[in-house]
């Protein structure tokens, strides 16, 4: 399977009517028409590895051949690019379908509206004919073809505004072309690659993604949790009546210590959840989260409390209760996650455990 690219900003919600939990995504993509199937291709050019680094949805009236474009550097710069020409038909596309594309790519090429690109393919949701698929494999028939077919499907036919004669240059410059890079995406590589895209739970509600088990919590206190350790001692202090200067002074508390230890397994498994939001799940999924608990738990973390231990208590088990609003990413939530977000907004400094 080829892959390659990401970029551009990311496409509307799905609108259209058919219930994914009756077809398959490979029947799904057969309902959908022209404009739908190309934003599941631009979805789809998302997931390639290393990312593209600019995709343009161009397709309508004007393109010149070209529905989606995508750029392996800066759309200005002299980069490789590939051009991906979108077909929703009814059935799997044959070669006479296909000779007015070529043509405009050929045209087009040659009148520098853009540059021969690294890959062309054809991409469609019933995939293409054995007699189509046949003929890309061989580039040679492929340019004879095109020749052959030039005035019934080409001349009259690229251009309302003017017939576009096979001659001179432009023969030249077909007979020049490396059709080799002309081929097809098949479906159930499209498919597959769509599902590694934070699109395809959303656009197809099914086979949700397992989440991994959380790391191993580090030995050692890592900068990034410096905050809300801080405001833990400070707590601890505050219960005692008696500052505790630093980690070690913990070893005398035993209960103390062992609430620590579970407060770093609890912040890290939240943290973990964070990592896994960021492929299959929309930017901004962890956030949500945050801010759901922090709206559940900030009246019981604002309240008077008899220290500031008690109210990390309070709120913590207040933040098991939380009530969260049914989304692809929150059954995922779990009671050590909520705990732990809890630290992460102490973290922020959007809860303070030891009041002024």
């Amino acid at each position: 399977m080829e892959r390659r690219f990401d970029a551009s900003p990311m496409p509307p919600e799905i609108t259209h009517a058919v219930s994914p939990s009756v077809l398959t995504p490979a029947a799904v993509i057969q309902t959908y028409d022209d404009v739908e199937w190309e934003q599941f291709a631009l979805e789809w050019a998302t997931a390639f590895d290393p990312p593209y680094a600019h995709l343009d949805r161009i397709g309508g009236a004007g393109d010149k051949g070209r529905d989606i474009v995508a750029y392996a550097g800066d759309p200005s710069s002299d980069c490789d690019l590939d051009i991906y020409q979108c077909k929703h038909f009814a059935h799997p596309i044959q070669p006479h379908e296909i000779w007015r594309e070529l043509g405009k790519l050929c045209v087009f090429t040659h009148r520098g509206a853009y540059r021969v690109p690294r890959r062309y393919r054809i991409i469609a949701p019933r995939g293409v004919g054995g007699s189509l698929a046949d003929l890309l494999a061989q580039p040679e028939r492929l340019r004879e073809g095109l020749i052959r077919e030039w005035d019934a499907k080409c001349r009259t036919r690229i251009s309302q505004s003017e017939e576009i004669l096979l001659e001179g240059a432009l023969l030249e410059h077909i007979r020049q072309f490396d059709f080799r890079v002309v081929g097809y995406i098949p479906v159930h590589e499209l498919l597959a690659q769509h599902r590694t895209t934070p699109h395809w739970l959303r656009r197809f509600r099914r086979d949700p993604p397992a989440r991994p088990p959380a790391d191993p919590v580090p030995a050692e206190v890592q900068p990034e949790e410096l905050r809300y350790v801080t405001q833990l001692l400070e707590a601890y202090s505050d219960s005692l009546k008696s500052r505790i200067p630093d980690l070690a002074s913990l070893a005398a508390h035993p209960d103390l210590a062992g609430h620590f230890k579970r407060a770093r397994t609890d912040f890290f498994m939240a943290e973990s959840l964070n990592r896994f939001y960021r492929d299959p799940f929309p930017p901004g999924a962890f956030d949500d989260v945050k801010t759901q608990v922090y709206d559940g738990v900030v009246e019981t973390a604002t309240a008077s409390h008899a220290c500031g231990y008690t109210r990390v208590q309070e709120t913590v088990k207040a933040a098991i209760h939380v009530p969260l609003a049914q989304t692809d990413y929150t059954p995922y939530v779990q009671p050590g996650d909520r705990k732990g977000i809890c630290h992460h907004l102490a973290n922020d400094d959007k809860l303070t455990w030891v009041r002024p």
